[in-house]
């Protein structure tokens, strides 16, 4: 997996939830340059902590946008974040048993992957529901 970098075009036009996205993204270098390096597990582990915790702030900020919204996707899209969320929450729990650097590495290139085509495809799809909110706003 390559760093990942915000652009523009990851933009879905909502303050609070490009700031999300944009932690997303540095949470997943820092565990992606952890893993590549081989550190020491506690910093490794310390990373995916702080990629799985970043990862279900977000989706529960997203969530409360889209209820606040009345989003007529929201439970297809809530699904979608549990499925990434276990993933992440499973991955994380493997690791703490039994340091696969190997697996870990293939997980961050899955999560980039995901995070990518679900902003892409997804997380646009909320910005004519979401963008007028006062909460939408606040970065």
């Amino acid at each position: 997996m390559a760093l990942l970098h915000w652009r523009e075009n990851l933009s879905v036009g909502v303050p609070a939830i490009d700031k999300d996205h944009r932690q997303l993204i540095d949470a997943l270098n820092q565990l992606h340059v952890s893993v590549v390096l081989a550190d020491n597990p506690a910093v490794i582990v310390e990373a995916m902590s702080a990629l799985v915790h970043a990862e279900i702030e977000h989706f529960r900020r997203e969530e409360a946008l889209m209820r606040m919204a009345n989003y007529p996707g929201l439970a297809a899209h809530s699904d979608i974040h549990r499925q990434m969320a276990k993933r992440a929450g499973d991955m994380e729990a493997s690791f703490r048993k039994q340091l696969h650097l190997r697996r870990l590495h293939t997980f961050c290139g899955g999560v980039a992957d995901w995070l990518l085509l679900h902003v892409l495809q997804e997380d646009v799809k909320l910005r004519p529901f979401v963008a007028h909110l006062p909460e939408a706003q606040a970065a």
